[in-house]
Formats: C-alpha cells, sequence, structure tokens
C-alpha cells in the first residue's frame, strides 16, 4: 500500500496530535501539516492545499485527515481493502450524517456492500478522503488555471465545497466507504466559526 497520510492540521489544535498519530502507527508515512497561514484568516482550502502539495512523490495515494478525526481500530485494513477495490477512485473514509447519507449508508450496510457512490452536489466531505495522486495533480493544476488568468486571486474558502466544484467538472464520483472507517469528533470547536453541532458532524455510520 504506497500511501502517504497527511493530517490537515490548525496550531489550536496541538493536544489532539499525540492521540491521532498513536492511532495512525500501522500506516507507514504519517506527517501532521500545519496551515501555513494559521496567524492569518482562516481557510480550510488553504489548509487542504498544503496537504496536497505534500505528497510525496513516490506516492500512489494520498490520504488527507482533519486534525479533529478519531481513527476507527480497522482503520489500515479498511483502508487496503478499499485502495484494492477502487485504485484509482476517490475514496471518502467519513460522510456526514445527513439524512440522505445516513439512509445510504444504512441500505449499503444492510445489503452487504462496503461501499457506494457518493452524489457530488455543494460539497464532497474532506474530513477523512483518499485521493489517486493523478486526482491530486489534477486538483491542484485546476485550482490554479481553472479560469485561464495565472494573475487572478487564488482560491480560497471551503475545501470540500472546492472538491466538489472540481468533481462537478471533471466527472468524478467519490466512493464512500460503509460503514464510516473515521469519526468526527464534534465536540472539537470549528476553525473560524460557530458551528451548529447535530448528526451532521458526526459519522453517517460507524
Amino acid at each position: 500500500m504506497n500511501l502517504a497520510v497527511r493530517i490537515q492540521h490548525h496550531p489550536s489544535r496541538a493536544e489532539r496530535i499525540p492521540q491521532i498519530l498513536a492511532a495512525l502507527e500501522d500506516f507507514d508515512d504519517v506527517e501532521v501539516i500545519t496551515d501555513p497561514g494559521a496567524d492569518t484568516k482562516p481557510d480550510h482550502w488553504r489548509s487542504h492545499r498544503a496537504c496536497l502539495e505534500a505528497m510525496p512523490d513516490d506516492a500512489e495515494h494520498l490520504f488527507v485527515m482533519q486534525d479533529d478525526v478519531l481513527p476507527s481500530a480497522t482503520l489500515h485494513a479498511r483502508v487496503a481493502h478499499a485502495l484494492e477495490r477502487y485504485p484509482e477512485g476517490v475514496l471518502l473514509a467519513f460522510v456526514p450524517g445527513f439524512p440522505r447519507e445516513r439512509r445510504l449508508q444504512m441500505l449499503a450496510n444492510a445489503a452487504g456492500h462496503h461501499f457506494y457512490a457518493f452524489t457530488v452536489g455543494a460539497y464532497v466531505p474532506t474530513v477523512a478522503i483518499i485521493y489517486p495522486r493523478a486526482v491530486v495533480d489534477g486538483l491542484l493544476h485546476w485550482a490554479d488555471n481553472t479560469n485561464g488568468d495565472r494573475h487572478r486571486r487564488p482560491l480560497r474558502g471551503a475545501d470540500d465545497g472546492i472538491l466538489a466544484h472540481y468533481c462537478r467538472v471533471r466527472r468524478i464520483r467519490p466512493f464512500a466507504l460503509v460503514p464510516c472507517a473515521v469519526e468526527h469528533d464534534h465536540t472539537a470547536e470549528s476553525i473560524g466559526k460557530a458551528m451548529r453541532r447535530g448528526s451532521h458532524r458526526r459519522a453517517a455510520l460507524l
């Protein structure tokens, strides 16, 4: 499994890092990527992009996870199985518990399926996401050249919204793992804004 793990990190959550690293000890290449503009206005795409840019040249896949995840004990095995099944796919180790996603997770799980195709709408969840190299390279190139103006302002804002835009343009359909392979710690404060707590901040199914 030639995969690199990069943790999308904000310094305000430094106390969370030891626990996450301990949960990822089965992975060979794990690195914490601190938001390069953490002392300025929060920008989730900036910190996500820093993880994409930190993909090593010899890796075939990149697993980006936020620093408020709670990895399951079977995460390594689940990831290996997912990469064997969909080596060229974008894989979602977490989807939020919105009613649609919870229903799809439960239906797929009841049928004995380990994956389902995620419908790209306004967002693609980036809490814990695995990219093949081709998508990392394509996403970075598109982000820099999407309107043909080399001098335009760089993309900013929600990483899940920017990724969704790219997936729609390139007609990429991610695959969600069933059940989710990580939980999102809904008690952690969101970076940059107050976030309403609820099922949408928890995994659809574990």
